[in-house]
């Protein structure tokens, strides 16, 4: 159940994994774990959420 909410892995991964939702939403929200988890931890996913971001913006850019 939980692979059907979370998607995780290299960014690439991820934006192939997350590439069928866009048939039935118009948007998502990337969000890192939260809970128990040190400054550098939370800093560690962010900084993967914003490489994904940069990377679906760059295809989406060169079609």
């Amino acid at each position: 159940m939980v692979q059907a909410f979370v998607k995780c892995g290299p960014v690439d991964e991820v934006l192939d994994q997350i590439e069928p939702f866009w048939d039935v939403v118009d948007s998502l929200c990337p969000m890192t774990p939260y809970r128990n988890l040190t400054m550098d931890q939370l800093t560690a996913y962010n900084m993967g959420i914003y490489a994904m971001v940069a990377e679906a913006r760059r295809r989406q850019a060169t079609g």
